[in-house]
């Protein structure tokens, strides 16, 4: 689809017209598809119409002329609302798209009917790895290593187990997916890592905490217990300052929670669209 500042593929699934839900994915190797699609085939069933994009620079989608900031994604976010002519839409975000979620939800709050965030960046300014992290992603960025992390069955199933902690989530079809991932560059990544980790700087630059308290609408946090990228204290501090929201921690599940505890996560999200929506 073309927009004014680049073209995203975007996914959908269900019927024009239904309540429309828009999701967005991480950041690394993700893309619409590795983190939603099970959530798509879900919610287009339940009667929603399901669109999930690929950011710019993800997935298929090209890498656009600026660098791929936050405040970049969530501008993209908007003029995608604005060319699927959507008024208002149900907005999901895992990880760095539930950062560029909160984003449009802050800045546009007419928007955003309702949010759900799930393992959401944004919610905490801890960095996995610290100044030594900083310090690596500022330095130039070598593509062999995901190619070796792709290639090598033993590195693609330790990664996946760093944000998957239930082994029958880790199936063929997905290590497929992000092996297939892992063998495109991320430049996209790398331009958001160093724009959010400043050296120098004691944690993450972007944290909403200051602002949450201005989103009223009824959000949803689905959170992992044994998430490591992101603090569930963090997560559970930010949560007690949004006046219209509910959280749902899940234990034994990691970063990915809508598919290391796919039934358990796909109950909760109905239950919470379901409510908001149709009652």
């Amino acid at each position: 689809m073309k927009l004014d500042r680049t073209r995203v593929r975007v996914w959908e699934m269900g019927r024009t017209g239904n309540p429309p839900v828009v999701l967005l994915h991480g950041g690394g190797v993700d893309h619409a598809r590795l983190s939603w699609e099970p959530t798509l085939h879900q919610l287009a069933a339940l009667g929603f119409h399901v669109i999930a994009p690929d950011f710019p620079g993800y997935g298929e989608s090209p890498f656009p002329q600026e660098s791929v900031t936050l405040d970049v994604l969530a501008a993209t976010v908007t003029e995608l609302l604005e060319a699927l002519r959507l008024e208002k839409v149900i907005l999901g975000g895992i990880s760095l798209g539930g950062g560029a979620a909160l984003a449009v939800a802050l800045s546009h709050p007419e928007k955003v009917e309702r949010l759900a965030l799930v393992g959401a960046y944004g919610l905490s300014s801890f960095i996995p790895g610290g100044r030594l992290a900083t310090a690596w992603v500022h330095l130039p960025q070598p593509q062999w290593l995901n190619l070796a992390l792709s290639s090598s069955p033993l590195l693609l199933d330790l990664t996946l187990r760093g944000i998957l902690k239930n082994p029958a989530a880790r199936t063929p079809e997905l290590r497929g997916m992000v092996a297939q991932a892992m063998r495109r560059s991320t430049p996209a990544w790398n331009d958001f890592q160093r724009s959010e980790m400043v050296p120098g700087s004691k944690g993450l630059k972007t944290v909403f905490a200051p602002h949450l308290r201005r989103l009223t609408m009824p959000i949803v946090v689905v959170h992992g217990l044994e998430d490591f990228t992101i603090p569930y204290r963090d997560v559970a501090q930010a949560f007690a300052d949004m006046p219209n929201a509910e959280l749902h921690p899940i234990p034994h599940a990691g970063h990915w929670t809508q598919r290391d505890a796919a039934a358990e996560f796909h109950s909760i999200l109905a239950r919470f669209l379901f409510k908001e929506v149709f009652l």
